[in-house]
């Protein structure tokens, strides 16, 4: 009876997370040959001033490229949001367009 529990910072779609627990629930029974009625899947949405990563959580980030785009959003903030994964307010964004986790943590078992 696998149970899958996933934690991902907010600020997706209702539409994006059933897409997940569809894709995660799939997966368990294709490589674990689990049935599905015994998948267990939870998603935690985690606020992003719950969130850290390297000492500094997703809304100082978010909060940090703002300033430094300045009222005009000049590149170097969009470049820090991008790098940081901000670049369209979803965390974990370049990641996403890179292959990569969507959040760290995400792949992680706990």
């Amino acid at each position: 009876m696998p149970l899958i529990d996933i934690s991902i910072a907010e600020g997706r779609s209702p539409e994006q997370l059933r897409a997940l627990i569809d894709g995660v629930h799939r997966v368990a029974e294709e490589t674990v040959d689990a049935a599905p009625e015994n998948v267990t899947v939870i998603v935690r949405e985690v606020p992003h001033a719950s969130w850290a990563r390297g000492n500094r959580t997703i809304a100082e980030r978010a909060a940090g490229a703002s300033s430094a785009a300045g009222p005009a959003g000049g590149a170097a903030g969009s470049a820090e949001a991008s790098a940081e994964g901000l670049a369209d307010g979803r965390p974990g964004a370049a990641d996403d367009a890179a292959g990569g986790p969507a959040d760290p943590g995400a792949a992680e078992h706990h």
